[in-house]
């Protein structure tokens, strides 16, 4: 298994196994780049909420904690080479959502059991796209980018339902997702620490990987962090960083103090208007946390030969 980076991802070598049923009847598709499972190495992006911890309204423990990782398109409009680089990820990312859908149309019986659907239903219906847009909760569309949402894998305890407090990139081997300063100083990163570790405003170039299409209510492709190189916003202030003064100075700090708070509030700008979307995308996933944990069980159980297929077509698709 190679890494590559996701501006070199080739669509015409991607395919799709046939559909796979666990014990409990739950469907998934695996997605095979040269017969290998796709990996890709990320341009730096933002990461406006840094990594989060979900956890349902009601829980009395952190048993169905969900971990992930938003990366965000934002600065695809400049002109150096990150930028370009993540305008040219952002598209190959679209491309693979409209290859997805062209599949579900001409594979409706096998993935959904139904004769014949239609893009516009696979569109309003049927697909989770990778390519996030953000959306208020009426739907109308935010003005700020779009965003890739990675998942993070939680180690269990053998023979228990309690979790280490780790993060996996491979179940089978135990294998550690692997987290790296500028300096290429490995970090090491939990449950109890990883808001620190990754915090909000951070810039990652990170190694993705696509585990499977897990097929339910909705088709969706669950990307997972593998490694990642953090850059931490140098202008965050996370400490006491007032200059002490006279109290005849005391107006004046009060100032100073609104004025930090509102820098705060700008800097934090877009995370608190997506969170209520993020809120609401989330309860609808977590009925599928459970499903997810069984099916990456058996995720490198499963022996997938890729099916013969023809070459595609290289297909333009507007960034």
């Amino acid at each position: 298994m190679s890494i590559i980076k996701a501006v070199n991802l080739d669509l015409n070598k991607v395919s799709f196994s046939d559909v796979k049923t666990d014990n409990h009847g739950r469907k998934m598709v695996y997605v095979n780049y040269n017969g290998g499972k796709i990996m890709v190495q990320t341009p730096k992006m933002y990461v406006p909420n840094g990594i989060k911890r979900w956890r349902k309204k009601d829980a009395v423990d952190n048993k169905d904690d969900s971990f992930e990782m938003e990366m965000s398109f934002g600065g695809e409009d400049k002109d150096d080479k990150n930028s370009v680089e993540i305008r040219e990820f952002h598209t190959k990312l679209e491309e693979f959502d409209e290859l997805v859908k062209e599949t579900i149309v001409s594979k409706s019986k096998e993935w959904l059991g139904k004769p014949k659907v239609s893009m516009e239903t696979v569109e309003d219906a049927y697909y989770a796209p990778s390519v996030k847009i953000p959306t208020d909760k009426d739907g109308n569309v935010l003005t700020y980018p779009s965003r890739v949402r990675a998942k993070l894998d939680r180690e269990r305890e053998l023979d228990s339902d309690n979790f280490t407090g780790r993060f996996l990139s491979s179940k089978k081997y135990k294998t550690p997702v692997l987290i790296f300063d500028n300096n290429k100083t490995q970090l090491e990163m939990n449950e109890a620490n990883f808001d620190s570790v990754v915090p909000k405003g951070s810039q990652v170039v990170a190694v993705l990987e696509l585990v499977y299409l897990s097929i339910t209510t909705k088709i969706s492709a669950k990307w997972k962090l593998v490694q990642a190189k953090v850059y931490k916003n140098q202008q965050s202030i996370t400490g006491y960083a007032m200059l002490d003064d006279d109290e005849e100075h005391q107006d004046d700090l009060d100032t100073e103090e609104e004025v930090v708070e509102a820098t705060k509030k700008l800097d934090v700008n877009e995370t608190d208007e997506l969170v209520e979307q993020q809120e609401q995308e989330q309860e609808e996933e977590e009925e599928l946390v459970e499903q997810e944990e069984e099916l990456v069980e058996h995720e490198e159980e499963v022996v997938v030969s890729p099916p013969k297929t023809k070459g595609r077509a290289k297909r333009g698709v507007q960034a």
